[in-house]
């Protein structure tokens, strides 16, 4: 969903990703894990299959579990915020509903355009440590990402 104020449009979303047991299992032994929200503003009257992108938004966090608190934490990499969260099952749901995102300002948008909103959360495997990251290449099972999301937009 998105919401207009101040003259902003801002996402309040829900999108979907089912992470598997190897980045679960690759966080509780110490290795960090990016995601990436990645948002595409786009030009629905183009003729291209994916239409012109106005705006592209790569929204970042970092995930590591605190073995001695026993929480995970999450930190935006664009603000610098951490939140811990009790179960891995929490990262998730915060992760599928981002909240306050600014996308664009109202006046790059034209009255009675026609936009699409793209969104997709991916797992960075480059984000492994480098003593790790041949083992990632052995395993693909480390990948993990949501489909794209697409929804109109409008101005």
């Amino acid at each position: 969903m998105v919401v207009r104020r101040h003259g902003v449009y801002y996402l309040h979303g829900r999108l979907q990703i089912a992470p598997n047991r190897t980045v679960r299992h690759a966080l509780l032994h110490g290795i960090p894990i990016t995601f990436s929200l990645k948002i595409h503003i786009v030009d629905g009257h183009s003729f291209l299959f994916w239409g012109d992108t106005l705006a592209r938004i790569d929204q970042r966090y970092r995930i590591a579990y605190h073995t001695v608190l026993g929480r995970y934490v999450v930190r935006d990499l664009e603000t610098g915020v951490q939140t811990s969260y009790p179960t891995f099952a929490r990262v998730i749901m915060a992760l599928e509903h981002p909240h306050e995102i600014p996308l664009v300002d109202s006046s790059l948008l034209q009255a009675g355009g026609h936009y699409r909103l793209r969104t997709r959360i991916t797992l960075h495997v480059d984000d492994i440590p480098h003593a790790l990251r041949w083992l990632a290449g052995l395993w693909t099972h480390w990948e993990s990402s949501s489909p794209w999301a697409s929804t109109r937009l409008v101005p």
